[in-house]
């Protein structure tokens, strides 16, 4: 199993391959913290720009974005298919 070099990043918070811009820079930390928001939409448009830029310049963090996304949509799509009234019942016990 080969390591992920956004995560080996982040807890270091390195720029992983990341070109500097005038400012501060968002590092790999700062956006592997950020990107569960980023896929759902939460945050503001200061952050969505900052975490755009550095998706831009960041190959690694760009692939843990899509990954994140991908699955997202899977979840989604899962979600969306019938089940039936009894199952969903017993998991809204399950989970209250």
């Amino acid at each position: 199993m080969r390591s992920n070099p956004v995560l080996s990043a982040a807890a270091t918070g390195t720029r992983c391959r990341s070109r500097e811009r005038k400012g501060k820079a968002m590092n790999c930390k700062e956006c592997a913290d950020k990107l569960d928001r980023f896929v759902d939409r939460e945050l503001n448009s200061t952050e969505v720009l900052e975490l755009q830029l550095h998706l831009e310049s960041c190959p690694d963090c760009q692939e843990h974005y899509e990954f994140e996304a991908e699955l997202k949509r899977l979840v989604r799509h899962s979600c969306d298919c019938d089940t039936p009234p009894a199952f969903r019942e017993k998991m809204r016990q399950l989970l209250t």
